[in-house]
């Protein structure tokens, strides 16, 4: 999941160097959704952390670390939506800028993302297709080693961009360039799409498809039973499986549908540079790819009543005047917990 690459394709067909840049409709959307992507996964953190339901659950620790690496990718958007517009530092702090502000953190950030989102399908797969296994080593796995080996692996995969990128100090700016030629960027480039896009996406719809046909098999097999027994409510605690099975897959959905168009534009690069680029549609498929940092807390809104009560219950009233403050600003208790029930 690497636009940088796909930047200097692009840079070199459909802009000109001796031309100074000009702010555009691209530039606003970015910085837009950048704002609304560090304000709103911030929020997702502070709810995650500070809510005891959900802080004690490893799929949700593991969704709080999603909400840090989307959180980076929308703060590290803004330098690059901005370069061109500013000189870089000189000296050893441009080269630091160079090597990581302008693009290396932005990219590990965007895969670190897309691997949790892998480890918490992952996750779910295993608690509802093989639920003894899960229960036996429920609350045995902590999520820290999960984060930090999803962050290394995000980091070789991206480490490139630390030699790739460098100061000139002639020219007061950072220089994009591939040590190897053409064979290797091509080379990079292909890996780079399978390894971040082709092979998370075959996983998550794969889990997912898994999952729903363990839920299908579940649902008849409650039914068979209330037939015999004569009911016919479905517990609450299949009701929020439900939901939270659809809430992730609707995060995995969005993840694709984000980053497809700029991932297969990005393929196709990699084999001829001499495609014509019309600059509306790489436009389209830059700005799509960064709202899928931002989309995610949407979501968990949506879906998640266990995560809307905790945003009340943290933004709405705290200690003693907790329940009277949510009661009259709020619109209910915070006391009840349904488990992402909406």
């Amino acid at each position: 999941m690497n636009i940088t690459e796909q930047d200097n394709f692009t840079e070199q067909m459909v802009s000109s160097p001796s031309i100074a840049p000009a702010w555009t409709y691209v530039q606003t959307t970015e910085i837009v959704i950048a704002a609304v992507g560090i304000l709103s996964n911030y929020v997702v953190v502070v709810v995650m952390l500070r809510t005891p339901s959900l802080r004690s659950q490893l799929i949700f620790r593991l969704t709080a670390s999603l909400a840090v690496a989307d959180l980076l990718a929308s703060a590290f958007l803004v330098p690059r939506t901005l370069r061109g517009f500013f000189d870089p530092p000189t000296g050893t702090a441009g080269e630091i800028y160079c090597r990581t502000v302008k693009a290396t953190i932005l990219w590990v950030s965007f895969v670190a993302s897309t691997y949790t989102l892998v480890a918490i399908t992952v996750e779910r797969y295993v608690a509802i297709v093989h639920p003894m296994q899960y229960v036996s080593r429920k609350g045995t796995i902590p999520a820290w080693p999960i984060v930090v080996v999803v962050w290394l692996v995000a980091l070789i995969v991206q480490s490139f961009c630390i030699y790739n990128n460098s100061y000139d100090p002639e020219s007061g700016s950072c220089n994009y360039q591939w040590p190897f030629g053409d064979w290797y960027q091509t080379f990079v480039g292909i890996g780079l799409f399978f390894a971040t896009y082709f092979f998370p996406g075959t996983i998550l719809l794969s889990a997912f498809f898994r999952i729903l046909l363990a839920l299908r098999k579940g649902e008849r097999m409650f039914r068979e039973s209330s037939a015999d027994s004569g009911s016919s409510i479905k517990p609450a605690r299949i009701r929020a499986r439900h939901r939270i099975i659809k809430m992730y897959l609707a995060v995995c959905l969005a993840f694709l549908v984000c980053w497809g168009p700029n991932q297969f534009l990005f393929l196709i690069l990699n084999f001829t540079s001499d495609l014509n680029i019309n600059d509306v549609i790489y436009s389209f498929s830059r700005i799509l790819a960064g709202l899928n940092s931002c989309l995610n807390p949407f979501i968990y809104a949506f879906w998640s009543r266990s995560f809307r009560t905790g945003f009340l219950a943290i933004f709405c009233g705290s200690g003693r005047r907790r329940s009277a403050r949510y009661s009259s600003h709020c619109g209910g208790s915070a006391a009840k917990n349904t488990y992402n029930s909406r």
